[in-house]
């Protein structure tokens, strides 16, 4: 508990600092064409197709593994695009989410490998690293939501200075 603590002002300026400049790459980056949009997903699916065909050569449990992480790999990547394609703050937390629960079924795969105890500690560290990136994305949403506001505001109040 103590460390987590001591990691809270740190977090507290990662969030700040991502916060303020969400706003800001969202103007600086146009949105996708369609045509872009859709040779990039065409893309996502290729290299899904590879790497799973690239698990067909394992055998077992790291072909299990291999799925699930190629299988990640694509949720996340889709979400990212979509993202792009799309930019918002609910685009952009969508994809926060796919690759937090992405990174929570990979790990839950990875659980599979030990039995009793180790496997429940396994499983409870899993979720809560999944629900800690999906806290971190919502305070980070918030905090850019936030910053967009006051630019706004502080843009409102320049055009009333402005005007005579």
């Amino acid at each position: 508990m103590t460390s987590d603590l001591r990691r809270l002002p740190a977090l507290l300026v990662l969030v700040a600092v991502i916060g303020f400049s969400l706003p800001a790459q969202a103007d600086r980056n146009p949105p996708m064409s369609k045509d872009a949009f859709e040779a990039a997903e065409e893309h996502i699916e290729a290299v899904a197709r590879k790497e799973r065909k690239a698990c067909d050569r394992l055998k077992g449990r790291p072909a299990e593994l291999c799925v699930v992480q190629a299988k990640a790999r694509e949720k996340v990547a889709r979400a990212e695009l979509e993202a792009e394609y799309e930019p918002s703050l609910e685009t952009w937390q969508d994809a926060r989410d796919a690759k937090a629960a992405a990174d929570y079924a990979v790990a839950r795969e990875k659980c599979d490998d030990f039995k009793g105890a180790a496997k429940a500690r396994c499983v409870q560290a899993a979720k809560s690293a999944r629900e800690a990136a999906i806290r971190l994305a919502k305070v980070e949403k918030v905090a850019a939501m936030r910053a967009a506001e006051r630019e706004a505001a502080a843009e409102r109040k320049a055009l009333a200075r402005a005007k005579p």
